[in-house]
């Protein structure tokens, strides 16, 4: 599940840089060639604009990883989307991506009518 908060007011202008708190929890069921994974060691990347920011390793969690990562990332009016991708570390040391998902950074910019700020992705 990801968790994703506004930190600052939810007026948007499309010149302000706004903060997001992410928290990216786990995940459930990741296949490799329609396949669950068992003893590989995932991480999540997320990636606003130029910028990234990785996650630790999840060691045990095989298919039902959990990262427990929480993170602030600043996020400029230009961004259009919020991408969260997950990856495995091979028995080699490279990386091999999972997959992704990328959320429309409208979503977060205060066009819509969330009362709370908080916004729940599953």
């Amino acid at each position: 599940m990801i968790y994703l908060g506004r930190i600052e007011d939810p007026l948007f202008y499309t010149t302000m840089t706004k903060t997001l708190e992410i928290d990216i929890r786990s995940a459930e069921g990741l296949k490799v060639n329609r396949r669950l994974i068992k003893k590989k060691k995932t991480f999540a990347v997320v990636k606003i604009g130029e910028k990234l920011r990785k996650s630790d390793l999840d060691d045990s969690g095989g298919s039902n990883p959990m990262w427990n990562f929480k993170l602030e990332m600043p996020m400029k009016g230009s961004v259009q989307f919020i991408s969260i991708e997950v990856f495995y570390r091979t028995c080699c040391g490279r990386h091999k991506k999972i997959g992704e998902a990328r959320v429309p950074a409208t979503d977060f910019t205060g066009r819509n009518d969330d009362v709370y700020g908080f916004f729940f992705f599953f």
